[in-house]
């Protein structure tokens, strides 16, 4: 795990199989596509599809559009940026809810989950509001500092921004928004994000915490 964002990247994890080892080496230091894919073993399957495609000269882009769970890895990618953030969004500011961040309204105060699950398309735990029609989705809004003094809000309503580069982002108002935008470009992704600027889809929303009932 990487820890906070403002913390230098730890050494990637390296397999203890020392072909594997030797040949991630090869690839990633010295860029010898022909060795690395004489070394690396035979159940590294996605690896030596990426390495196959770089060794016809594609582009790494190319290569990577070209492997068969491509859109998965995109997913698990920006996945991996939401729970960066989520645990950056905890360690920051705890088990509350706190100016800036965005939360699912009712209008008047929080909405139970319950009421969301005619907007989702994403799954039991990701929500997608309609854009066009505003009638029909709860309120996304930030929580203000008068809305914190008061406690209106609370960590059960807190959701974070599921980004993916092809929808419109979502961003809380707080220091939140510039950990996920340290974490992004930090693996050299900022210029994916700006792609979904102009899509009149907002990106789908998660919530931070969610309190199991009727169990």
């Amino acid at each position: 795990p990487r820890g906070p964002v403002s913390a230098p990247p730890p050494p990637p994890v390296k397999s203890c199989n020392p072909a594997e080892k030797t040949a991630k080496t090869l690839f990633t230091e010295h860029e010898d596509i022909k060795g690395a894919l004489e070394l690396m073993p035979r159940y590294c399957h996605d690896e030596r599809l990426l390495l196959q495609a770089l060794g016809r000269n594609l582009t790494h882009k190319e290569a990577a559009q070209a492997m068969p769970h491509c859109r998965m890895f995109r997913q698990a990618y920006w996945s991996q940026v939401w729970n960066l953030a989520a645990s950056e969004r905890l360690r920051r500011f705890g088990r509350k809810a706190v100016q800036g961040d965005l939360v699912v309204s009712g209008g008047g105060g929080p909405v139970s989950w319950s009421h969301l699950s005619g907007f989702t398309t994403r799954g039991k735990n990701t929500w997608r509001f309609p854009q066009q029609d505003e009638r029909a989705a709860p309120e996304i809004k930030i929580v203000s500092e008068e809305d914190e003094a008061k406690g209106v809000y609370s960590i059960h309503d807190v959701v974070l921004p599921v980004l993916d580069g092809e929808t419109s982002p979502l961003w809380p108002e707080n220091k939140v928004k510039a950990a996920l935008k340290a974490i992004i470009k930090q693996d050299g992704m900022s210029q994916v994000l700006k792609k979904g600027r102009g899509s009149k889809q907002r990106c789908a929303l998660r919530p931070l915490l969610v309190k199991p009932i009727d169990l």
